[in-house]
């Protein structure tokens, strides 16, 4: 069993430390700051537009029907 305690875990087999993430998944993954920025930004639209196609069609659509994966 998992139980969380602020910025620790603990699990059967002892505590560990868990590292507060950024608010941008790819900067927190080590990509470069610009590309970091450029890859939330499209995650943000993506996300985006499916829930509002979700939203619009009451359904679950999956992304790569109605969008391009490509520019």
């Amino acid at each position: 069993m998992t139980k969380i305690t602020g910025a620790e875990y603990v699990t059967s087999t002892g505590s560990e430390h868990i590292t507060p993430a950024g608010g941008n998944i790819f900067a927190d993954l080590g990509f470069p700051p610009s590309e970091a920025e450029k890859l939330h930004a499209d995650a943000v639209l993506i996300i985006a537009l499916k829930l509002a196609l979700k939203d619009k069609a009451g359904a679950d659509i999956p992304v790569t029907k109605t969008l391009p994966t490509q520019p």
